[in-house]
């Protein structure tokens, strides 16, 4: 019978990690995993069966060895667990849940699945360096962010983590106290964050519905700058016409982040609805729109403010041929690196006369205090 310090030898050994995720298949991952183990007499069946038992229990890993392999990729609020994949590559995609599919793919990580409890981690939470952020990409949705946060992954000396559930899940986590979560997010972004390679420094792209934790980011990260990108809010509308985002649709966990009764929500329709989201989005973005480390960027601005304004303001530099991928890889969509980007400005036959005039009334005014600010 194979016994579980065998499994906790296993996660820790990175050579023999690295070895499991050059397998192309099943027959050779059983059979390098049997010789990293030392137990030639054990058929695949009983490895297999092995491994999917130990992924189910909770293990206690020495943090700062374990973490040097592995990644948090979620976080479970019901039972407070943290769930791992390698860290086989620099995640460069738009988006972090992105990476964590890619990543799924391989063998290794759908094979070897460990999890940990949120307090087995709190409990080591010293062993580990802190990664003090260079940048933090606050936005209001569809305003340019990810291509933001692409043009700064050109560089391998940054590491950019864009929009990760992990973050926003231990924020919403009502179960944890006050202190419990501020320390739980600040780990999670040293994990996540963790430098790599050639990595010097850590940016991250937020979820747009994280504004409304800003004020506890802010707190717990005093000192690093904020990027704040902003739209005319009826593009931003009208994009989200076409494909809603996950915050634009008034569901359970949605409402919950706003604090809004249902029926207020239910009253108008979806765009009403969407027009309110945005209003509060815009309003959490001006409590803090005038302070020295917060740089308000436009739409319109885009992509020049990249290198202009948005590198010096997070104190990162880019060689001259580094400058030169990024603008090449400005000119495709960034949720589509394959297609060339067209621009496509809101059009007004996605809303009706009275209903364009009235989200102008109650929109514009949020917008022109926000651009006043850049």
């Amino acid at each position: 019978m194979l016994k579980s310090q065998l499994y906790l030898s296993l996660i820790h050994n990175l050579a023999g990690l690295e070895q499991l995720a050059r397998c192309p298949d099943l027959v050779s991952f059983t059979q390098c995993l049997r010789q990293i183990l030392r137990i030639e007499q054990v058929s695949d069946h009983e490895l297999l069966l092995w491994l999917e038992a130990e992924n189910s229990v909770c293990i206690s890993p020495e943090l700062d060895l374990f973490s040097r392999f592995w990644l948090p990729v979620a976080y479970k609020k019901q039972t407070q667990e943290v769930l791992w994949l390698p860290a086989l590559n620099r995640p460069v995609q738009s988006y972090f849940a992105e990476y964590v599919t890619e990543t799924r793919a391989n063998l290794l990580a759908s094979l070897i699945r460990p999890k940990t409890s949120l307090t087995a981690l709190l409990n080591q939470e010293d062993a580990l360096i802190a990664v003090e952020p260079s940048g933090f990409i606050f936005h209001l949705s569809r305003c340019g962010s990810t291509l933001v946060s692409r043009s700064v992954a050109v560089s391998e000396s940054y590491r950019v983590i864009a929009e990760s559930d992990v973050f926003t899940s231990v924020l919403q986590d009502q179960q944890l106290e006050e202190l419990q979560r501020n320390r739980a997010l600040k780990l999670m972004v040293s994990l996540q964050g963790r430098l790599r390679g050639k990595e010097q420094r850590l940016v991250v792209k937020w979820n747009a519905w994280d504004l409304c934790f800003i004020q506890q980011i802010k707190q717990l990260y005093p000192n690093t700058p904020f990027v704040f990108l902003t739209r005319q809010p009826l593009d931003i509308l009208a994009s989200h016409q076409k494909s809603a985002g996950w915050h634009m649709v008034p569901l359970q966990d949605q409402l919950r982040l706003f604090d809004w009764p249902v029926a207020d929500c239910e009253e108008g329709g979806l765009l009403h609805y969407q027009q309110k989201v945005l209003q509060q989005l815009m309003q959490w973005m001006l409590h803090y729109s005038d302070l020295k480390q917060v740089l308000i960027i436009d739409y319109q601005k885009l992509p020049q403010a990249v290198e202009e304004q948005i590198l010096p303001f997070f104190c990162l530099s880019f060689s001259t041929v580094e400058l030169q991928l990024m603008t090449r890889s400005q000119l495709h969509y960034s949720k589509n690196p394959q297609q060339l980007f067209q621009p496509d400005g809101w059009k007004q036959n996605h809303f009706e006369g009275s209903r364009l005039t009235e989200l102008t009334q109650q929109l514009s005014p949020l917008y022109q205090r926000l651009v006043a600010y850049a």
